[in-house]
């Protein structure tokens, strides 16, 4: 895959640890003279925008908070590193491979995804070559194997001879298309080389190597393994730190996986013994024979071409160019360069059918996703009738006195309380309404209990189950099981194909389906489903609901409501901001934690409401308070990002010197001394830190308060002073780890049968 980071001039040393000597690039050579090995003196000063052999500065306009560059790391399957760094020997077949692959996209990076920031019309010009140096690493930081390329990119290239900055927007839009790229070239470069391996393709048009046993890449996976048990932060906190040297000198292969690296082959003939590669561990041989590839495709077939269109109406009813290159990458196995792919997406996308584009990039669909748009906006006019006797979807009023519970409007969403079989919150583009979808579906499970009825949630991943589980008590769904209501989140990023899948599973069971948009994460300006966007179902615009808040009065309980009236989210809330709020008054220093955003700002906002004198309320209301334009005395911040490297992500701090706009405010950060309090600038995003993200939360030592289960924090468990999690969300908390309905789903086979009306 590709991961893009930032490069300074300070990391040089990094990349010269004892490890391959650098390259530069042919741009570097054409620009500025540089070739062959990378000197770090030269890499230093072309960071730091200046000419390598005069150190002048190059760039026609200075900033202050220039950008040196960027590391563009191309990584390799862990399955392909394990059989490139099983040969220590210079000349290695497989990490050439890699070698060429990487050298071809960075052909592809200065001709097609880099222009240069110019007064030009737009604001972008096309650059006259990329200034890079490629550093080919064998073993990641825990000596592990991993091959992967730095691809270091200086932020200056020359366009209509002056020197400018260079625009990256391009590489992190097409991170996906960039990757599958990599992934075709290395098949492809792998295959040239005679060598015959068969690939495991991935959806995301990645891919492993299947013959490598999956026990090894496990067991050369430490840094993996330690962030699902400790999290990321943590897992980083707690790498080793001896020379890398030592530890690459300490992974050897024999200890990686306590036996072999690749899998047992049944098609090995013994006829290529005498010329394979081999791989020895454990007392145990494998062979890759180097005969022809077992995958021979030619990119003009249309059985390709047909699975490519499956492969994009299953994701969304209109594709980029960029998706077309993924499609190909995850239904192609046998590889091609990326000229031979580039020619071949073009082809494709002029034989499609061109469809109106929000942004400026040209979008097309196909006929397979066109039938699918239209065969769901059929089934969701026609609906369906409902087994047994289903209530309709209503929002009751709430006592008046109560507050811990929502006030809400007296409304019935279907005439003379009839149930409609299909539903959807609404929600405003870029943003989430999950408090407020949850509530009024967790009102709506407790009717449809009551006569014992069954709600389920169709999920994009465990996580976004434990939410809803949490905040509505609402079980995931599982494939096969029976239920009465289906409630589909994030469904605006739900293609139709996928939506044609679910709707027809409720429709055999005679289920109500609710279609909430955004959901656990923000809507989608245009869905991914046509089919959607253009359906008669019955929009619901769900009303924006009181925020949470502390009981009135410490030391007594809260009055007991109906449990109608009393949704599951808002009673956790109440429960971890009473606990919260008797700890700071002990002057005990804990967190609440919120699984998501969502409940994180409400936490902040129901404790910047409680105060004496609470600062003014926000334009955008009560629910983005927590990150709040003013600032008063005393507040705890914390840091959500900032361009001053001492002041890293997740840094807490208190307020100083309030301020209106962030340039005026000051900051006394945790851990300092009295006098160094920081004065903060129009880059930096500061957030209340009364509540925090699971990720956050993780960079504290605070003690934690979780909404919600604490198996949820990795890593932070010892930590937890509390937490609110009840029988519903104990049960959803054992699919942590597993596929959700929403996987099962997308994992099943989609045909042309499946798209068209075979529902």
């Amino acid at each position: 895959m590709l991961i893009v980071k930032s490069a300074s001039a300070g990391s040089v040393r990094y990349y010269f640890d004892g490890r391959d000597p650098g390259v530069w690039s042919t741009g570097a050579g054409r620009l500025l003279g540089l070739s062959g090995a990378v000197d770090p003196d030269d890499l230093r000063r072309v960071l730091e925008g200046r000419d390598p052999r005069t150190s002048q500065f190059l760039p026609w306009r200075t900033s202050a908070r220039r950008r040196a560059g960027w590391d563009l790391i191309w990584a390799s399957p862990k399955s392909f590193s394990l059989i490139a760094t099983e040969s220590r020997e210079p000349s290695n077949t497989a990490v050439d491979a890699h070698r060429s692959a990487v050298e071809s996209l960075i052909s592809h990076l200065e001709t097609g995804l880099t222009v240069s920031r110019s007064g030009a019309p737009g604001g972008r010009a096309p650059c006259d070559g990329l200034i890079a140096a490629s550093f080919t690493h064998r073993y990641n930081s825990a000596g592990e194997p991993h091959v992967h390329t730095h691809l270091i990119v200086a932020n200056l290239s020359r366009s209509q001879d002056r020197w400018s900055a260079v625009s990256s927007d391009q590489w992190f839009i097409d991170r996906r298309a960039l990757s599958a790229l990599y992934h075709l070239e290395l098949r492809y470069q792998m295959a040239i080389r005679g060598w015959n391996v068969e690939w495991r393709l991935r959806p995301d048009g990645l891919a492993d190597v299947a013959d490598v046993a999956r026990s090894a890449v496990r067991a050369a996976s430490s840094q993996t393994r330690a962030v699902e048990t400790f999290g990321a932060f943590e897992a980083r906190r707690r790498a080793v730190t001896v020379p890398w040297q030592d530890r690459v000198a300490a992974a050897s292969p024999g200890s990686l996986a306590g036996g072999r690296i690749l899998a047992s082959t049944d098609n090995s003939r013994p006829s290529d013994a005498a010329s394979s590669p081999t791989a020895s561990l454990g007392g145990s041989t494998s062979r890759i024979p180097t005969s022809a590839p077992r995958y021979r495709q030619d990119l003009d077939d249309q059985q390709l071409h047909r699975a490519v269109e499956t492969g994009l109406a299953v994701k969304r009813s209109d594709f980029r160019r960029a998706d077309a290159i993924v499609a190909l990458a995850a239904t192609y196995p046998g590889g091609a360069s990326v000229d031979a792919t580039m020619a071949w997406v073009d082809a494709f996308c002029a034989a499609s059918i061109p469809v109106k584009s929000t942004t400026s990039r040209p979008r097309w669909s196909t006929p397979l996703a066109l039938q699918a748009d239209r065969r769901l906006v059929e089934m969701l006019h026609e609906g369906w009738e409902l087994r047994g006797n289903l209530p309709a979807l209503a929002i009751n009023p709430a006592r008046a006195d109560s507050p811990n519970v929502a006030h809400f409007p007296s409304i019935a969403v279907a005439p003379s309380g009839l149930a409609d079989p299909v539903l959807r919150l609404t929600c405003p583009p870029g943003k989430s309404r999950l408090l407020d979808h949850a509530e009024l579906l967790d009102l709506h499970a407790r009717n449809l209990e009551q006569v014992g009825l069954r709600l389920v949630v169709n999920t994009v991943s465990s996580g976004s189950a434990l939410r809803w589980a949490v905040l509505a008590g609402a079980l995931p769904y599982r494939r096969g099981e029976s239920f009465n209501a289906l409630v589909v989140d994030q469904a605006d990023r739900r293609s139709s194909a996928e939506l044609l899948l679910i709707a027809g599973e409720a429709r055999r069971q005679r289920a109500q389906l609710i279609l909430v948009e955004g959901g656990t994460l923000p809507r989608l300006a245009s869905p991914a489903s046509r089919g959607l966007e253009n359906s008669a179902a019955r929009a619901v615009d769900v009303p924006v609901l009181e925020p949470w808040a502390c009981t009135p009065t410490r030391g007594a309980e809260p009055q007991a409501s109906p449990p109608a009236l009393a949704p599951i989210g808002r009673r956790y809330a109440a429960a971890i901001l009473d606990h919260w709020k008797a700890l700071s008054e002990l002057g005990v220093d804990a967190v609440m934690v919120g699984l998501g955003v969502e409940e994180t700002s409400a936490l902040n906002c129901a404790v910047l409401a409680g105060r004496p004198q609470p600062s003014p309320a926000d334009p955008g209301g009560p629910r983005q308070r927590s990150v709040s334009s003013t600032w008063s005395h005393g507040d705890r911040v914390v840091m959500l990002s900032s361009r001053d490297r001492g002041v890293p992500f997740g840094t807490r701090g208190t307020v100083v010197t309030p301020g209106s706009r962030l340039d005026d405010v000051s900051v006394l950060w945790d851990g300092r001394d009295s006098s160094s309090a920081q004065s903060l600038t129009s880059k930096d995003r500061l957030g209340h830190a009364y509540a925090v993200t699971p990720a956050v939360a993780a960079r504290t030592t605070a003690g934690l308060l979780v909404l919600g289960p604490p198996e949820a924090l990795p890593g932070m468990q010892s930590r937890v002073i509390d937490c609110a999690i009840g029988d519903r969300d104990r049960a959803a908390t054992r699919a942590l780890g597993r596929r959700s309905g929403h996987d099962r789903l997308r994992g099943a086979a989609l045909g042309r049968e499946d798209l068209g009306l075979g529902l």
